[in-house]
């Protein structure tokens, strides 16, 4: 069966169909191949329908169908294997070759790249490592690209919801999905949360409480800090707002006001996010204050930092650029509620 709405099949077809190894991508649990690119098809002598949807085992001759089993073990453990394989062409005939495999994170899930390398359909010579790291660097690539995307349709899309304008609005929220599949937001790391546990998880606290409905929007882009504060001005009443370009200035800024929620990005220069968090909770430990509430909401992927502060405490949470106006006043909303 084929990855049906996967990162793969939706954004990644043509660099897949063009990388020049006879490659396949298939589930690193039970072995489905799930993807091959033409180079593959040429090798292997037979079309992508006979391929995809089939277990690993297809590529061998018959009576060998339990010489994968170790490789796919091997896989699981390490990572990354080759083995020497007997391969069943489309032809009929069979052909000595190399299999490599390397786990790659491509939706959020195990998924093996399998390189193949033998005498069939010329493929190319190097070392095998050299043209996985060369697709992988193409996919890092692409994420560069997109993290730059995400502020100028952040903007985009805030300024169209801000002004009504459903035509554009439409277009803009058309390009926030393409640029959250593109950058792998459908699966963001950190755990998971209920709109309950939100609301009811207490408070890490020191002694003062929180100024209530006081808000500290930290983010290094002007435009995008300005129109988050306009979306929360306009859609939440009685909100107390105050903005900050970089870390630093935003502890300075909770260290006057003690906030009860920061809406927190974490790619800026000076002093980044999780380092402005970490100060901020040292400040409540000195001062015996209420720990405020954070949502980190950046364009930036930031795999190690994110959970990092996700376990600081369950109240915090994410959200990714571009984020729908619904989206931010929804979670600020949550974020500020009381328990009954």
């Amino acid at each position: 069966m084929q990855m049906t709405g996967s990162p793969v099949q939706n954004i990644y077809p043509s660099l897949f169909n063009h990388y020049l190894e006879p490659s396949l991508l298939a589930d690193s649990l039970s072995g489905e191949i799930l993807e091959a690119n033409q180079a593959a098809v040429r090798f292997l002598r037979r079309p992508a329908t006979q391929l995809i949807g089939q277990p690993l085992t297809v590529l061998l001759p018959p009576g060998q169908e339990n010489a994968l089993d170790g490789f796919l073990e091997s896989i699981r453990i390490d990572g990354r294997t080759q083995n020497a394989v007997e391969l069943q062409l489309g032809s009929g005939e069979t052909a000595s070759s190399q299999m490599v495999a390397q786990s790659l994170d491509l939706s959020g899930s195990s998924i093996l790249l399998v390189t193949l390398k033998g005498d069939q359909g010329g493929t190319m010579g190097g070392a095998p490592d050299t043209k996985v790291d060369q697709l992988q660097h193409h996919l890092q690539s692409i994420q560069e690209l997109c993290s730059g995307l995400n502020n100028p349709i952040q903007e985009l899309l805030s300024t169209v919801e801000l002004q009504g304008n459903l035509r554009l609005k439409r277009v803009a929220e058309t390009s926030s999905s393409i640029l959250r599949k593109l950058r792998h937001l459908d699966n963001p790391p950190g755990r998971p949360r209920t709109a309950e546990q939100a609301v009811r998880a207490p408070r890490k606290t020191y002694g003062k409480p929180c100024t209530q409905n006081a808000v500290l929007i930290v983010d290094d882009d002007t435009n995008v800090r300005n129109l988050f504060n306009n979306i929360l001005r306009i859609g939440i009443p009685n909100i107390e707002l105050e903005m900050a370009n970089d870390g630093q200035i935003a502890v300075e800024a909770f260290k006057e006001h003690h906030h009860e929620l920061v809406l927190l990005d974490l790619n800026m220069p000076r002093m980044g996010g999780e380092a402005a968090y970490v100060q901020i909770e040292a400040v409540c430990r000195e001062k015996f204050w209420e720990v405020p509430t954070v949502i980190i909401c950046t364009g930036f992927d930031g795999k190690n930092a994110i959970p990092r502060v996700l376990e600081k405490d369950d109240r915090h949470t994410c959200l990714y650029k571009p984020v729908l106006k619904e989206e931010l006043i929804d979670e600020v909303n949550r974020c500020l509620a009381r328990p009954e």
